[in-house]
C-alpha cells in the first residue's frame, strides 16, 4: 500500500513574519548604506587629487623644471598642441614650464589632467571658493612670465618648484585641517558635493597635500557671510 505524500508549504503567518523581518532589515540597513555612500565620490576625489599633486611634484623634482597646476571650474578648450583643441575640466590640469625656452608654444606643455565629474557629476568647485582666486602675477620664469600669466592668470594655480617646495596664492598657514571642528575649516582649495564639503590643503615647504573628512555643508558655515578675499600670498617664483 503506497504512502500519500503530503505537500510542504509555508503558512500565511510563516509569510508575515518573514515579510516583517526583511522589512525591519531593509529599514535598519538602507541609512547605514546611504550614509556609508554619501560623500564617497567626494573622498575619492580628495584621495585622486592627493596623488594627482604628488605626481606634479615628482615631476618637477625630475625635470628639474617648475610645474603649474591649474583648476579649471568649468569645461575648458585648450590648445595644449596637436591639430584639435582639448576640453580640460571641471577639475585639474597640470603644465610643465620648460624656462630654458623663449617660445611659449614650446614651453608650456600640458602632461596630464584629472577631471572632477569622473567621480560624480555634482563634484565642483564651490562659488565661494571661486570667488576668491588670488590673481597676483607669477614671476621668475624669465621672459615667459608675460605668456604665462596671460593664459592662467584667471585661474586659480599652484606651482611646483623644482626644489620640491610649492607657491600657493592665498595660502592658510600650517595644515588647517587639522582643527578638531568643522566650523571655520578652511583650505587652499576646496570642493562640494550637493550637500557636503571637502577642504584641501597643500604644505607650501614640502609640496605635500592633506584633505580634511566630508563635512554637512551646514556644519561648516563656510558658505555664509560672503566671500573673503585671501591674504597673505605669496606670487614669485624664485629659481
Amino acid at each position: 500500500m503506497a504512502l500519500k505524500r503530503t505537500k510542504q508549504a509555508f503558512t500565511l503567518v510563516e509569510l508575515l513574519v518573514v515579510i516583517a523581518l526583511i522589512s525591519l532589515l531593509v529599514a535598519v540597513l538602507v541609512p547605514v548604506v546611504i550614509t556609508f555612500m554619501s560623500g564617497r565620490g567626494l573622498r575619492m576625489a580628495g584621495n585622486n587629487v592627493q596623488g594627482f599633486f604628488a605626481f606634479s611634484r615628482s615631476e618637477a623634482l625630475n625635470s628639474r623644471q617648475p610645474h603649474i597646476i591649474v583648476c579649471y571650474p568649468v569645461a575648458t578648450e585648450l590648445d595644449v598642441g596637436g591639430p584639435i583643441m582639448r576640453t580640460i575640466g571641471p577639475g585639474f590640469a597640470v603644465f610643465r614650464i620648460d624656462v630654458t625656452n623663449d617660445k611659449t608654444e614650446d614651453a608650456i606643455v600640458f602632461l596630464k589632467e584629472f577631471r572632477l565629474d569622473q567621480l560624480g557629476d555634482d563634484i565642483n568647485f564651490p562659488d565661494r571658493w571661486q570667488s576668491e582666486y588670488e590673481r597676483t602675477p607669477l614671476t621668475g620664469f624669465g621672459r615667459l612670465d608675460g605668456d604665462i600669466n596671460e593664459r592662467f592668470g584667471d585661474y586659480y594655480r599652484i606651482v611646483m618648484r623644482q626644489d620640491g617646495r610649492a607657491i600657493i596664492p592665498g595660502d592658510k598657514p600650517g595644515y588647517t585641517i587639522d582643527r578638531d571642528t568643522p566650523e571655520g575649516m578652511v583650505g587652499d582649495i576646496v570642493l562640494q558635493d550637493a550637500r557636503r564639503f571637502l577642504f584641501i590643503d597643500v604644505n607650501p615647504a614640502t609640496g605635500g597635500v592633506r584633505s580634511s573628512e566630508t563635512f554637512l555643508k551646514e556644519e561648516t558655515g563656510y558658505d555664509k557671510g560672503g566671500a573673503t578675499a585671501p591674504t597673505g600670498g605669496a606670487g614669485a617664483l624664485t629659481r
